[in-house]
């Protein structure tokens, strides 16, 4: 008897899911780029996009970041962020290179071979929805983050803006 296939009928949408999501992300992180660098979107994204791997992406948005951002409260929020977005890189990786195995006369779904071992064992649903929402999660923090940076880059309408205080 040939049992509904697992991984069509769960896993595969999360997986989509988690990418969206992730891309999402990855997004926020170049228009904060942008926004930082300062210069127009075309010339952005010629730099940007000339870094082939998401986490270079981050590092050289990160060393921008470093460079830019005169708010030590932002600063320490966005390497927060950034560090979170790169500490669950490996795990979305786990999902999107995981080279995965069934067989007609069961349901389950496997990591073939084990070479990604944080997957070995476990229920790979239980585990992707856990990492879709703490990708959600990252990408409400980096629109605030991004909304933040822009605040501090955009230079005040008027001499009387300029010389009220900041909020705390």
């Amino acid at each position: 008897m040939v049992l509904p296939n697992k991984a069509i009928s769960d896993l595969a949408p999360l997986i989509g899911k988690m990418t969206i999501d992730w891309n999402e992300c990855q997004s926020s992180v170049f228009l904060m780029f942008n926004q930082m660098l300062g210069v127009g979107v075309y010339k952005a994204m010629a730099i940007f996009f000339a870094v082939k791997s998401d986490g270079g992406q981050r590092d050289i948005t990160i060393a921008l970041a470093n460079n830019t951002l005169a708010d030590p409260r932002l600063l320490k929020d966005f390497t927060a962020a950034m560090t979170a977005f790169n500490r669950i890189a490996g795990r979305r990786n786990d999902f999107i290179h995981a080279m995965w195995h069934t067989t007609p006369d069961s349901e389950d779904l496997k990591v073939w071979l084990d070479a990604r071992a944080r997957l070995v064992g476990k229920d790979p649903v239980v585990e992707i929805q856990a990492l879709v929402d703490e990708i959600q999660a990252l990408f409400l923090d980096l629109v605030v983050i991004g909304q933040r940076i822009s605040e501090e880059l955009t230079p005040p309408t008027s001499l009387l803006e300029s010389l009220l205080p900041t909020p705390p």
